[in-house]
């Protein structure tokens, strides 16, 4: 199963307002907020009822104290969801028998956290790990939430959003390996004979065309070629009417532009034009041991932590997470 970890931001509004993270009211700094949080939930499960959707619960696997010092804390979730119904047997016993989840109970994963408060500043960095299904990131917003209330600070916003800059694309495109770039077009012409015009009036049928480039590394004329439409994309986001993306080598618009580098394991995939499909998860997979339980090494997790961190910001480096 692979491990995919995010970063976020995190911050505190108030008034529309940041406030400063260490001291944000009388004193409190959220270092010990967040800590009191998972305390909390670790004797209080949250439990997210949703009309016509799964429900969703979050506890605490262990209790880890924070680091003072480092300004960090850490540990695991359990970030259950029912809803379901599923069989489990353990093949590897042939007399054991089949094992039926009624739908009434959650399928529960442990989910890696990691906290970075850095003193003076009005972010910080929520690292989580993303189990598949769970919606991490709204379930740990929403119980945040409801802390914030049961502690009568409900005016005080705690916002966490996705964490993808330039730097990021930038990076992995200088130092990875190119491995994939797909162009898309939605719609298919209804005639044969306009597979090849370009003409935007041309009908359409449903249906989608995708031209592909896969290599174990396409090199660096297709990495120049790459961050040319990345950055002009950029430049034009904020222009009206640009919803189509005009490749001059190729003489041609497309709908989407995709490219999937590969840095160190790590892999993430850029989309050009929805920029809100560019996910702020990376796979980290292999660089994170288990041990004989199957259970993921937590200091290999804090290492991947604290490079995410350094990826997306600029006052913190993995150094300063020591």
């Amino acid at each position: 199963m692979k491990v995919l970890l995010a970063v976020f931001g995190v911050q505190i509004k108030f008034n529309g307002a940041h406030l400063t993270l260490n001291n944000y009211v009388d004193n409190r700094d959220y270092l010990d907020t967040f800590h009191d949080f998972t305390n909390d939930v670790l004797k209080n499960v949250v439990q997210w009822e949703r009309e016509k959707h799964p429900t969703l619960s979050l506890t605490c696997a262990d209790g880890v104290l924070p680091s003072k010092k480092d300004r960090v804390v850490y540990g695991f979730f359990d970030a259950g969801r029912n809803g379901d119904r599923f069989k489990i047997k353990d093949y590897t016993d042939e007399k054991s028998d089949t094992t039926i989840i009624d739908p009434r109970h959650s399928s529960i994963r442990e989910a890696f956290y990691f906290l970075s408060v850095p003193k003076g500043r009005t972010r910080g960095y929520l690292v989580l790990q993303v189990p598949e299904g769970q919606g991490i990131k709204h379930l740990v917003n929403h119980s945040i939430d409801i802390y914030m209330h049961k502690i009568g600070l409900h005016r005080y916003r705690v916002e966490i959003s996705n964490l993808i800059n330039d730097k990021v694309f930038h990076r992995m495109m200088d130092k990875g390996n190119f491995k994939e770039m797909v162009f898309t077009k939605y719609g298919i012409p209804s005639k044969m004979e306009d597979l090849k015009n370009n003409d935007t009036k041309v009908p359409l049928s449903i249906g989608t065309i995708k031209t592909v480039f896969q290599s174990p590394d396409l090199g660096k004329q297709f990495k120049l070629f790459a961050r040319n439409i990345y950055v002009e994309k950029s430049k034009k986001k904020a222009e009206e009417g640009k919803s189509k993306i005009f490749v001059e080598l190729m003489e041609d618009n497309y709908d989407e532009i995709s490219m999937k580098i590969d840095l160190n394991g790590k892999q993430k995939t850029f989309h050009i034009s929805q920029t809100g499909r560019t996910l702020p998860d990376l796979d980290v997979t292999e660089h994170i041991k288990r041990d004989s339980n199957g259970r993921l090494d937590i200091k290999d997790l804090i290492i991947q932590a604290k490079d995410l961190i350094a990826d997306v910001s600029d006052h913190v480096s993995a150094a300063d997470l020591k």
